[in-house]
């Protein structure tokens, strides 16, 4: 059985489902139901609001810039309402071009949205499909021992 205990809310655990269900099925060829490995989600929304800013627990000094922090979660935060802000992402990926980022790291599954059909001049790793696909794989490993 695979559990998944999911933190940021129902938006962005239903796409992380999706893409265990996807990856399983491209790794497996599954087809029907019964093909697919029994899972049970539990899914604890995080305190977020639209009408007001991100409160961060984090005092004192930052490895981060706060002013980049929040630009970010004006991202994240209209990414949640449906409308990514691509002219807010596009003075982003100026500051990381600018920076000499040439790895950037998804962490967020709300911010797939911003990327897909984009041609980045860095290469992306999405956190939520590497973490599918190592659920698919662990679980495939389990089956067959």
């Amino acid at each position: 059985m695979i559990g998944i205990l999911a933190g940021m809310g129902p938006k962005s655990t239903a796409p992380f489902i999706d893409k265990v269900v996807d990856r399983y099925q491209k790794t497996t060829g599954a087809v029907c139901d019964i093909e697919f490995p029994p899972m049970i989600i539990y899914s604890l929304p995080t305190p977020f609001y639209l009408d007001r800013p991100i409160d961060h627990p984090f005092e004192g000094e930052m490895f981060w810039n706060p002013q980049w922090q929040q630009e970010v979660d004006r991202l994240i935060q209209s990414c949640k309402e449906g409308h990514p802000d691509r002219k807010l992402w596009e003075t982003m990926q100026s500051h990381l071009v600018e920076n000499s980022v040439d790895t950037l790291l998804i962490a967020c599954t709300d911010l797939n949205r911003v990327f897909d059909g984009v041609d980045l001049p860095f290469h992306v790793v999405d956190a939520s499909t590497a973490l599918a696909q190592a659920i698919v794989n662990k679980w495939i490993s389990q089956i067959k021992s």
